[in-house]
């Protein structure tokens, strides 16, 4: 009965959100899903997470490769204990981030990592500009590890803005609506600065 419901409502999820992509098709079937009654329930959708699940639907969310990378780099700002420790801060298990994943579907993923392809692409400018300098010069040493600062201040970020109690839902928004590339432009100047002094 409610052991019955409840599994036939994982293989219609299981169905919705990994075999169709395409919500107008979703729609012909006279099946719809509203993603705020979804996200908002307690529902656990128990799929299993290993690290080829995750890959394989990256693959079939069909991503870019900048967007397959903001979604490891989500995925290590919610899953890491160290990161954001303390009262009120929620660590994703690998699990929860999967399930987080399959519940957004691919349009809501891409909605969702945006602004993190576009704050990676800051990042990697300034990386490319660090290598600009020998190996072993003072300068691109600090500025490595001025960048690995900034890059920890970016993943906490992330992590406290998902955080929120509204679940799922709330962590999707937050993300949609966040606005962090601005997170290393201060470093990217003062690189170039110093790197067109040489």
């Amino acid at each position: 009965s409610s052991t019955a419901s409840s599994s036939s409502l994982l293989i219609l999820l299981i169905v919705l959100f990994c075999c169709c992509d395409d919500e107008e098709y979703v729609n012909n079937l006279g099946v719809g899903y509203d993603f705020d009654d979804i996200a908002s329930s307690d529902l656990d959708i128990g799929l299993a997470f290993d690290h080829p699940s995750l890959e394989n639907l990256i693959v079939n969310f069909n991503l870019s490769g900048e967007e397959r990378i903001a979604v490891r780099f989500l995925r290590s700002a919610l899953t890491d204990p160290t990161i954001a420790e303390g009262a009120g801060i929620r660590t994703y298990s690998d699990d929860e981030f999967y399930e987080f994943l399959v519940i957004l579907g691919a349009s809501k993923t891409r909605e969702a990592i945006a602004d993190i392809v576009v704050t990676l692409r800051v990042r990697d400018e300034i990386l490319k500009a660090i290598y600009e300098f020998a190996y072993g010069d003072s300068q691109r040493d600090t500025f490595e590890v001025q960048l690995d600062v900034k890059e920890r201040e970016y993943l906490k970020t992330l992590k406290i803005a998902c955080g929120s109690d509204n679940g799922y839902k709330g962590a999707y928004m937050a993300l949609k609506l966040s606005d962090c590339s601005e997170i290393f432009i201060p470093l990217k100047r003062q690189v170039y600065d110093v790197l067109h002094k040489y």
